[in-house]
C-alpha cells in the first residue's frame, strides 16, 4: 500500500474511532490525530512501514511549553517526549514494543482496524492519554533527556533539572546548526537554566 493511500484510509477509519473522543487530524498532511487538553496535546500517530505492508502506532503526550519547535512542526513532525516508549501494543498497551498491524491491502487494513486496532485504541491508548493532563503527570512517561530537563524546570524541580539542562546545553553547543532549529533549542535551554538559578 502506498503511503498516500494509507493516510487517506487512516484518516477515515481511525477518525471514526477517535473523533468521538475529541481527536481530529485536520492540520495533518499525513494521518496524525491530536486533541488539546489545555497545555497538553495528546497525539496518536500511525506509521506505515517502508514495504507498505503493516503499520505501527505511536501514542504520546506533549506540550508547547517544553518543545521550542512545537508550532512549526505541529502536528506531523513534533518531538516525541516519550520516544521509544510510545509504541502501541494490543496486549501490553503503550510501551517500548511496537506491534505491527497488517495493512497490505485495503481489505486487510479495514479488517485490522475493526478486529484489533479499534479495541486497542479504546482500551489501551485512550486510558493512557486520559491519565496525562499536566506536565506533572506527563513527567513519568518522558524518556527523552532534553524534554525531561525542560519539564523538570517547568514544574519547579530546579535542582533535578539543572544538571540535565547543563549537559544538554553543552551537547547542543557542539552541534552544527544548518537548519536553525538548534538555535531555538539553545534559547529554550538558556531560559530554563536561568530559572534554575533564581
Amino acid at each position: 500500500m502506498l503511503e498516500k493511500h494509507f493516510n487517506e484510509l487512516a484518516k477515515e477509519y481511525l477518525g471514526e474511532v477517535l473523533a468521538p473522543y475529541g481527536f481530529c487530524c485536520e492540520d495533518s498532511q499525513h494521518s496524525t490525530f491530536y486533541r488539546n487538553t489545555g497545555n497538553i496535546y495528546h497525539i496518536i500517530m500511525p506509521n506505515l512501514n517502508t514495504a507498505g505492508t503493516s503499520f505501527t502506532i505511536d501514542v504520546f503526550a506533549t506540550s508547547s511549553l517544553i518543545d521550542p519547535n512545537f508550532m512549526q512542526r505541529f502536528p506531523d513532525e513534533i518531538g516525541n517526549p516519550s520516544h521509544l516508549s510510545s509504541r502501541l501494543h494490543s496486549t501490553i498497551g503503550v510501551c517500548r514494543l511496537a506491534e505491527h498491524f497488517q495493512s497490505e491491502t485495503v481489505e486487510e487494513f479495514i479488517q485490522t482496524i475493526s478486529h484489533k486496532v479499534k479495541s486497542c485504541l479504546i482500551d489501551k491508548a485512550l486510558p493512557y492519554l486520559d491519565s496525562i493532563t499536566s506536565l506533572d503527570n506527563m513527567l513519568p512517561h518522558i524518556t527523552n533527556t532534553f524534554f525531561m530537563g525542560i519539564t523538570l524546570a517547568a514544574i519547579g524541580q530546579q535542582s533535578q533539572a539543572k544538571p540535565i539542562l547543563e549537559k544538554q546545553h553543552q551537547l547542543f553547543s557542539s552541534m552544527t546548526d544548518d537548519s536553525g532549529q538548534i538555535a531555538s533549542f539553545m534559547l529554550f535551554l538558556e531560559y530554563y537554566l536561568q530559572k534554575t538559578t533564581e
